[in-house]
């Protein structure tokens, strides 16, 4: 028995808006392409992410969607409400973007950066290296996230509920889709460039960001561990030679 666990396969078991589609529609039908060459006879489906489209009628019985997969300290964080946050945590790994580092020092606000392997304060900008814990008790008390459109931190960003300022890498379609569901659900903004103007905007409307994101909350990743349960036991009732189980106890 196969089963695949990713977010990939959203693109191809769910019903994606042509609005999200149409927005790169080269991007979408390569990583389409990449994404229907990828375990194509699996047994079960599980695609998780914070953002939930309706599963095509065909792939109705083979997929489950459930929450995103958090790591513990993300899930034994604490976070302030979003309006009362210390600073803007940014995650840049791309040294060869200059732009970005000038307009937020522009944009005057506390930010504290990660990615980019330094550890030095430059007026209103802090930049650290790397800390799992340190990283985590940042975004726990940010006013809000700048980032690109990768899901992993855009996943823990949206269960702390912290507004995401998403910058999806270009032609990179997976980004984008998340980033166009991320501004369609109200939880931040979804822009092709980092501009002074519209980050302040973004900033300004952290309280209604907020708003919408109050309404989502975790499961601790108790649906994907029931799901996965699920169809370990039926395996086992279908190859009574082989007890799943044992392998999650």
């Amino acid at each position: 028995p196969i089963l695949s666990i990713d977010n990939q396969h959203v693109v191809k078991r769910c019903l994606i808006p042509e609005e999200a589609r149409e927005s790169n529609p080269k991007a979408f039908n390569t990583y389409k392409g990449f994404v229907n060459a990828k375990l194509p006879h699996c047994d079960q489906y599980i695609i998780t992410g914070f953002f939930t489209p309706a599963i095509r009628d065909k792939y109705k019985t083979k997929t489950v969607l459930v929450p995103p997969i958090l790591r513990q300290a993300i899930l034994d964080a604490k976070p302030l409400p979003a309006e009362h946050g210390k600073h803007f945590l940014v995650y840049q790994s791309s040294k060869s973007d200059t732009s970005l580092i000038s307009t937020l020092q522009a944009f005057g606000e506390r930010c504290i950066i990660y990615g980019l392997g330094r550890e030095e304060k430059i007026g209103n900008l802090e930049f650290k290296g790397f800390s799992e814990q340190g990283f985590v008790d940042d975004l726990a008390c940010a006013k809000g996230v700048i980032a690109n459109g990768g899901l992993s931190l855009m996943n823990e960003a949206v269960s702390l509920q912290r507004p995401f300022f998403s910058v999806p890498v270009e032609n990179q379609y997976e980004q984008v889709l998340n980033a166009w569901y991320l501004e369609k659900l109200g939880y931040g903004v979804f822009v092709d460039k980092i501009e002074l103007e519209a980050l302040r905007k973004w900033a300004q409307n952290i309280p209604q960001y907020a708003e919408a994101l109050s309404n989502y909350h975790h499961d601790s990743n108790m649906q994907l561990y029931k799901t996965v349960k699920t169809f370990l036991e039926e395996c086992s009732r279908r190859f009574i030679w082989w007890d799943p189980l044992k392998c999650i106890k």
